[in-house]
């Protein structure tokens, strides 16, 4: 029967010494296939011992040796409890880095119950009425901290020279008066800006005029400036107006600081003389008193003595600065001086 010789030949099989063959020792053994009618191949592997991994023909085993507390044939495992602790930091590390990096591309959440931060969520929105002539509109009183807001320059007015400002002051003089004097102040001029316009033709010609003086610091000082010494009391009267608007002087807008400043420039031309070392001031009152002559250098002098001569304050300091008190000179150290 079939079971019978299965059975013979799976005893056979196993009783019977394999033949010597080189290849044995490192490998594994083949038999030939059914077809040529030898019986089963068999398939052993023979294993080295204290070896870890499996062996093939031609390699040699992934660790060898014996155990050790440090791995294999002594060399360090990866398993061993050091690794595992140095593994573990690298990998915080790595995660801690992970975080930072998070955290710098990711967008940050405004805080909707706190106020807004620099720098994070929208832009704050501009306040449009700042505390600064000039800017925002025009013109509306602070009624907390900064006074009257004087808005941008008039569209109309702005193109308007000085004196015809002045004029016009001159013109509508008791509408801007102090009540129960007979000048204007500063303080008058800001209460007059800061009204709002209201339709009123008269009324609204008069806030705009205000606006635009206040916005020109040099016909402010021109308007502010006493007719007979040239020095600034904070009122402007009829005579003050009037000395500003008669005068053709193109340096009647110009500070003591400038005039210092020219005469400084101009100081060979004044002193007259090779040798002398000082202006004398006759000497320049009759320099003022003489006509204009179509000679733009010498009409710039006489244009220049007449209104230091017509400030009587400021004609004195320089008589009595960088010298002998009232001795009619002026040295260079006084205008050095009165022009820093």
């Amino acid at each position: 029967m079939s079971v019978s010789v299965s059975n013979q030949t799976t005893a056979s099989t196993h009783d019977s010494t394999a033949p010597a063959d080189p290849k044995a020792k490192t490998g594994a053994q083949t038999s030939p296939g059914p077809t040529t009618g030898q019986q089963p191949g068999v398939v052993s592997f023979n294993t080295p011992e204290n070896t870890f991994g499996p062996v093939f023909r031609g390699q040699q085993p992934l660790l060898q040796g014996p155990m050790t507390p440090r791995g294999f044939g002594g060399t360090p495992s990866l398993l061993s409890p050091q690794n595992d602790a140095s593994l573990l930091g690298t990998a915080a590390q790595h995660q801690g880095l992970l975080r930072k990096m998070k955290g710098w591309f990711s967008p940050a959440r405004p805080n909707p119950g706190h106020c807004h931060r620099p720098g994070i969520g929208k832009p704050p929105k501009p306040d449009p009425e700042p505390c600064r002539p000039g800017i925002g509109k025009p013109p509306t009183p602070d009624p907390g901290n900064c006074g009257p807001v004087f808005g941008r320059p008039d569209p109309q007015y702005s193109r308007r020279s000085n004196d015809q400002l002045a004029e016009q002051l001159l013109a509508n003089f008791d509408a801007f008066r102090d009540r129960g004097t007979q000048h204007i102040t500063q303080r008058g001029l800001e209460n007059m800006a800061s009204r709002p316009l209201t339709g009123n033709l008269a009324v609204d010609q008069n806030i705009r005029l205000a606006r635009e003086i206040l916005r020109r610091p040099d016909l402010m000082q021109g308007l502010d400036r006493s007719g007979s010494t040239g020095q600034l009391d904070g009122r402007f009267t009829r005579q003050d107006i009037n000395a500003v608007v008669g005068s053709d002087n193109p340096l009647k807008y110009q500070d003591d600081k400038q005039l210092a400043q020219l005469m400084l420039q101009n100081f060979n031309a004044l002193k007259g003389g090779f040798f002398s070392s000082s202006i004398k001031i006759n000497d320049l009152k009759k320099l003022a008193a003489m006509p204009l002559t179509g000679r733009p250098q010498t009409d710039s002098l006489i244009q220049l003595a007449r209104e230091v001569t017509q400030r009587s304050n400021l004609l004195n300091q320089m008589d009595n600065v960088g010298g002998r008190p009232n001795d009619g000179k002026i040295h260079k150290d006084a205008l050095r001086w009165l022009s820093r």
